[in-house]
């Protein structure tokens, strides 16, 4: 039985431009998550007004917009599940950016619920890849 994943990681010729465009609408979907997060910070008191004019709030708006079409890209090559699969690496960003960012404790439990994600992922997107016209 052959690998699915080693053609999505290293396509014949060059680089899964795909590829790239998933991992930046992870990228750019957890770094609007973090600045939501900042800004309900440094919102004082919570009004149209103080949205609106608030730089982290506009960043992560903007940032969701540019997911936005890097997932709509994205979807033109790969099947929903297995995109949507490939997203669920939000959750190891959050985790470490609460940490890092935010200086939220990472627990025994954040680490052992990411483990059992990693571990899903890996034993579905195979089965999605072997399945799809991609």
């Amino acid at each position: 039985m052959t690998n699915p994943l080693k053609n999505l990681i290293m396509p014949k010729k060059g680089v899964n431009i795909y590829l790239i465009f998933l991992l930046l609408a992870l990228l750019l979907q957890s770094s609007a998550i973090i600045l939501i997060k900042k800004a309900s910070l440094s919102v004082g008191v919570l009004s149209i007004v103080s949205i609106c004019a608030n730089k982290y709030y506009l960043a992560s708006i903007v940032c969701m917009a540019f997911q936005a079409i890097a997932w709509q890209i994205v979807l033109t090559r790969f099947p929903l599940a297995l995109a949507y699969y490939f997203m669920s690496g939000i959750y190891i960003i959050i985790i470490l950016a609460s940490h890092f960012f935010f200086g939220e404790s990472i627990t025994l439990q954040n680490i052992i619920g990411t483990i059992i994600i990693i571990i899903g992922i890996y034993l579905i997107i195979p089965d999605k890849m072997e399945n799809s016209q991609w």
